[in-house]
């Protein structure tokens, strides 16, 4: 790939607005969450920076670490690189997003005011165990925690997460950073039900935690039932050519749809589509998947844990799995059938209570004043 002329880019950088707060923002640059976020705090009047330790430069995002070598490797010998941005970029807050990679590496740059997001409510989140490697990034976060000025928990569950590790809870403020209500259907133009051709939708990324698999199965045996149903599969990831071998394999090509990433418009229309949620994830933060569809009327199916808590009540606003099995996930997807005309003015209900809750821009202007405080108080680069 072609590299950045970055000495052009840092002059057009450092002529730009001085007046904007300036946020050195290490994240991933193909993660919605990160784009998200960092839309959110452009439109709140900051001016981003994004770094990483996953792009070469070519994407508009500063490159974090050797570039060629592995991410992993280039969180470890990262540091220089970060406080390089820092000296060049004279950022007033640096923010990382996730605690064991970039918050470590955030502050290992002695940078301050440093601004911490959590991502899981484990803190520490490990896809395959490993005990060495569980220990080495237990290290990360208690390092990066207590380095940290200001720490985002999405949730409750989030904030008692950061607790176990260390965190100061006056440090932590516990709020979700929210959604783009943009991408969102009307909710007064949500089509009418068919209980003999629900449509099902997935918004989760194509990842091993993500059960998507066990997804297709439990669809396959639900639709021996109900012909008429679809499953609408939106994201991508490392298991995207696995799970379609898995519907090609079923034979359930014409009913289900693997459709990648969407764009805001596609996915507005896919919400509006769907009727049914289904997300069989064990841990997780606060979901912004699952925000966008109780926001958007849907009726959710997910695992009980308390980030689902927060948004569905069990029986009422949807369903809690306590089991991920093929027949329980078949069985509440046939509960969610025959309840879902029943339990629709509760899912209108809980929609607009989400839409105001979870406004990006309402939620982003709390983060940005903290930020703006933190500057003034601690100065760039500060110490604490």
């Amino acid at each position: 790939m072609k590299r950045r002329d970055d000495s052009r880019l840092l002059t057009e950088y450092m002529e730009s607005d001085r007046e904007k707060l300036k946020v050195l923002f290490l994240g991933e640059p193909s993660s919605p969450n990160t784009v998200s976020f960092a839309e959110g705090l452009r439109e709140a009047g900051c001016e981003v920076v994004l770094a990483s330790t996953r792009t070469d430069g070519s994407d508009g995002a500063w490159p974090i670490g050797p570039v060629g070598m592995p991410p992993r490797l280039r969180t470890l010998l990262g540091v220089g690189s970060v406080k390089t941005l820092i000296s060049d970029i004279k950022p007033d807050i640096l923010l990382a997003y996730r605690v064991t990679s970039y918050g470590y590496l955030a502050a290992g740059s002695g940078f301050h005011p440093l601004v911490l997001a959590a991502q899981n409510e484990k803190i520490v989140f490990l896809r395959r165990p490993s005990r060495w490697r569980g220990k080495l990034l237990e290290r990360f976060a208690r390092k990066a925690i207590r380095h940290a000025d200001l720490i985002h928990a999405w949730g409750p569950n989030i904030r008692d997460g950061l607790l176990e590790f260390g965190a100061d809870e006056n440090k932590i403020l516990t709020l979700h950073r929210g959604i783009d209500l943009a991408v969102l259907p009307a909710l007064e133009d949500r089509s009418s039900f068919n209980p003999e051709k629900p449509v099902f939708i997935s918004t989760r990324s194509l990842y091993p935690e993500y059960r998507i698999d066990t997804l297709v199965e439990a669809f396959k045996r639900f639709q021996k039932g109900v012909p008429g149903a679809k499953l609408r599969i939106a994201g991508d990831g490392p298991e995207s050519e696995k799970i379609s071998a898995i519907v090609e394999d079923a034979g359930l090509g014409d009913s289900v749809a693997i459709l990648g990433h969407l764009s805001e418009e596609d996915l507005r229309r896919e919400l509006g589509g769907a009727d049914i949620y289904v997300s069989i994830i064990g841990t997780e933060g606060v979901s912004s998947s699952l925000i966008e569809v109780c926001a958007s009327g849907i009726l959710p199916v997910v695992v009980e844990m308390p980030a689902s808590k927060l948004l569905v009540e069990d029986g009422r606003t949807g369903f809690l799995l306590d089991d991920v099995s093929v027949d329980s996930v078949s069985d509440a997807m046939r509960k969610a059938v025959d309840g879902l005309e029943s339990m629709r003015p509760a899912l209108i209900e809980n929609a607009k209570r989400a839409r105001g809750d979870f406004d990006r821009n309402v939620n982003i202007k709390v983060f940005v004043e903290r930020y703006a405080e933190l500057a003034r108080d601690m100065g760039r680069g500060g110490r604490r």
